[in-house]
């Protein structure tokens, strides 16, 4: 009778102890800490827009990503802080690389030029991410804001001596922008770069990546296709170029 008893009684709790472990797995999954680290994203063909009015160019004139790795990867956020689970609120964040060209040379006078932008290295592209939502199956929603501290040259195709380049400060938003703690099937895991359980673009509780729409000085909505490697990003939008005309130089 005692063998029987201890034998039902154990068998209560090894079910007690299992039951208490997959509550903890799924409230894990719903609400996950978010951690310090690194968006690893990519820009599609037109995914970005440059001003060459100033020079005689076209006021949209359209970029794409200029992939510096992991992957398709040409622009990466480094987020300095973090959330407890379920945790709403601010992450302080900086734009540490940016690499974006032109799809095809843009003709300037009788001239044809490729278009590059990079960050200035003079200035910080700070911003932050404000996590507005954190809800089951685990993700939610954002917004962001970034100062962008953007290089731009051109260089003459068949003439790479030739160059214009010049700096300019944007602003670029994006509202209720989704999340997820699910990894895109694409995504590039670094550990050089870890994503500290946030894929920003992607939808909440899946690792379905739709992007995130940026608003600028000319607002544009990202494709909703998400490029192999990445999740999609950035609008560069009214780089002024006015001082190209005093930064020429051969």
């Amino acid at each position: 009778m005692k063998s029987h008893r201890l034998l039902r009684l154990t068998r209560v709790c090894a079910s007690v102890v299992l039951l208490c472990g997959l509550v903890s797995l799924i409230g894990g999954t719903a609400f996950a800490a978010i951690g310090p680290g690194f968006d690893l994203l990519s820009t599609p063909p037109g995914g970005a827009v440059l001003d060459l009015s100033s020079v005689g160019g076209p006021a949209n004139f359209p970029l794409q990503g200029r992939p510096i790795g992991p992957g398709n990867t040409d622009t990466i956020v480094q987020r300095m802080g973090g959330l407890p689970p379920g945790g709403l609120g601010p992450i302080p964040a900086e734009i540490v690389a940016l690499s974006l060209e032109s799809i095809a040379p843009v003709q300037l006078g009788p001239s044809f030029f490729d278009v590059f932008v990079d960050l200035n290295p003079l200035a910080a592209s700070l911003g932050s991410l404000n996590v507005t939502s954190h809800v089951d199956p685990g993700g939610g929603t954002f917004d962001s804001f970034f100062d962008v501290f953007a290089r731009v040259t051109l260089t003459e195709v068949g003439n790479p001596m030739n160059q214009m380049v010049a700096t300019r400060q944007d602003q670029i938003r994006s509202m209720s922008s989704p999340w997820s703690h699910i990894r895109p099937q694409y995504y590039p895991e670094n550990s050089q770069y870890p994503s500290g359980n946030f894929y920003p673009g992607v939808l909440p509780g899946t690792g379905t990546a739709v992007g995130i729409n940026h608003t600028g000085p000319h607002p544009h909505t990202d494709p909703s296709t998400p490029e192999p490697a990445s999740v999609l990003l950035l609008v560069m939008g009214g780089v002024g170029l006015g001082l190209f005309g005093q930064a020429r130089r051969r």
